[in-house]
């Protein structure tokens, strides 16, 4: 009886999940690098994963990811090319051409139930947050993520409160204390308000407050601290990302 049951929930798991829409967000490119990065890993705009090299950074960790998945299935896997520039201004047009391309991808699909995951490294991730304030100036009230997966996302001032908003279900932090990429962006040095200058700190933060959608995990491989990098390129990692997600759900 039991090992039914058993088969019956892997099943509803593996029907709820077939239909998701999985969208890897990269975080900020080096200038002298982003061109690299623009011809032979990851292109501007939307892209399907089947196209990416799997030699490259992102491409890569796509394959990786979609590797005996019931979450990222490849089929449905998609990359956002953005600037990649270190900026408030870049990340927010980039947040509103996310937008953009999640609706026409939706409707191209013609399944509006369709759900979203989105997995962010470094500021990836505060392009993902900035959604909030698309969705609030377009009115959109049938917008959401379903998952919002943040790899090694900088803590910020200007988007910190954004991960409690209501268009994202659940939101999953994972962070390394070895990571000083994470922290060390000085975002009180760039900030886009002056007014606000002085209550903005220097450097960013590990994690978030705690708020009921967000569950948040610092990671260890073999006891050791990964690096920033690590989240994209290191394959034990990478490979355990979905297994991490199920921890964290079973988790109070």
């Amino acid at each position: 009886m039991f090992k039914n049951k058993f088969f019956i929930f892997l099943l509803c798991f593996y029907a709820y999940n077939i239909n998701a829409l999985n969208v890897l967000v990269h975080g900020t490119l080096f200038p002298g690098l982003s061109h690299l990065v623009r011809m032979f890993d990851i292109p501007l705009g939307m892209n399907t994963a089947h196209a990416l090299n799997k030699s490259y950074a992102h491409g890569r960790m796509v394959h990786l990811l979609s590797q005996n998945s019931s979450i990222f299935s490849i089929d449905s896997f998609y990359t956002f090319g953005w600037s990649g520039k270190l900026s408030f201004n870049a990340r927010k047009l980039a947040a509103l051409d996310l937008y953009r391309e999640l609706k026409s991808l939706k409707l191209s699909l013609k399944d509006p139930n369709e759900s979203i995951n989105l997995i962010c490294h470094s500021h990836g991730g505060n392009v993902a947050l900035l959604l909030t304030e698309i969705v609030q100036e377009y009115q959109d009230n049938e917008f959401f993520i379903d998952r919002l997966i943040l790899l090694a996302t900088p803590v910020q001032k200007a988007t910190e409160n954004y991960v409690s908003n209501v268009i994202f279900k659940k939101v999953y932090l994972f962070y390394s204390e070895g990571d000083l990429t994470q922290v060390l962006d000085p975002q009180g040095l760039y900030s886009s308000s002056k007014n606000e200058e002085k209550q903005i700190p220097l450097f960013s933060k590990r994690v978030f407050s705690p708020t009921p959608n967000l569950k948040q995990a610092r990671v260890l491989v073999d006891d050791y601290d990964p690096k920033h990098i690590d989240f994209i390129w290191k394959d034990i990692l990478i490979k355990s990302l979905e297994k991490m997600i199920q921890l964290l759900d079973r988790e109070d």
